[in-house]
């Protein structure tokens, strides 16, 4: 399943969450992360900041590596949620010039433990 179904579908069981949460007081507080990875939306700084305007803060921010550079926008409100926003950093950041980083390379023992895995990575 994917597309509008999916949305459909996951739409349906936060707002069942939801709805349980608010009828019985009984039922705990699930432990709950959630990650909004906002890419090919045609504007993702517009994105990300409406979901960030919408949620309840306060929020930080930071340059994260997935692969990629992110701008990581992140909520922990009282309540518990943990919400993260993240919106490539190209579309959500201005370059401030350039750093250089230290790039590690495992020892040979460890790097045989995960073959064909990248040999360095950034500190």
């Amino acid at each position: 399943m994917s597309g509008p179904e999916q949305r459909a579908e996951a739409i349906a069981e936060l707002r069942a969450i939801a709805d349980l949460l608010e009828a019985d007081q009984s039922v705990p507080l699930p432990s709950t992360q959630v990650n909004f990875w906002v890419r090919h939306t045609g504007d993702n700084a517009a994105v990300g900041t409406r979901i960030a305007q919408a949620l309840a803060g306060p929020w930080t921010s930071r340059q994260v590596t997935y692969g990629s550079d992110f701008l990581e926008l992140r909520s922990r409100p009282a309540s518990g949620l943990k919400v993260d926003v993240l919106i490539p950093a190209e579309d959500a950041c201005t370059e401030e010039g350039t750093r250089t980083v230290t790039v590690w390379k495992p020892l040979p023992a460890i790097a045989a433990l995960a073959p064909g895995q990248q040999e360095g990575g950034e500190s």
